[in-house]
């Protein structure tokens, strides 16, 4: 698992993950089994999510779920519970004394679903934060089932 993890953070370098991301992959049943999914869905999000919300903007992000959902079994919202996905990324700012790192709750709700429709696995994504990577990288909160 933590070779995965690894993995993935050099493997895409247009995301950005949280630390939730690890502890979320850890708890996978049968994890080796779904590591091409997860794999070619990454690959997804990193290589497009971010061109893709660009065509579309924030008052169009459903239709930029549409076109990730078209590309692969499915991506929606999960409005409901907004306030249960939030998840830690650090950013560094440069202040007068050097480098200072914060650390920002990003929203992740947007979510690529796993396996099937109906399955509890799922990748939740937020499409960019101007303070992450200057806002070219799509952010990845989890990977794994429902946080609530």
């Amino acid at each position: 698992m933590s070779d995965y993890y690894e993995f993935m953070k050099t493997c895409f370098l247009e995301s950005e993950f949280s630390n939730e991301v690890k502890s979320g992959l850890e708890r996978i049943d049968d994890f080796p089994l779904h590591v091409e999914e997860i794999t070619d869905n990454l690959a997804l999000l990193n290589d497009e999510a971010i061109k893709i919300y660009d065509r579309y903007g924030d008052a169009h992000e459903k239709d930029a779920m549409r076109e990730l959902a078209a590309r692969a079994l499915d991506c929606s919202g999960d409005p409901k519970h907004k306030h249960e996905l939030v998840f830690p990324f650090p950013y560094s700012e440069e202040g007068e004394n050097g480098s200072i790192t914060y650390i920002a709750q990003i929203t992740c709700c947007p979510h690529m679903k796993l396996i099937r429709r109906d399955s509890n696995l799922r990748i939740y994504f937020y499409w960019r934060d101007m303070r992450i990577g200057e806002g070219k990288k799509v952010l990845i909160g989890k990977i794994g089932s429902h946080p609530y």
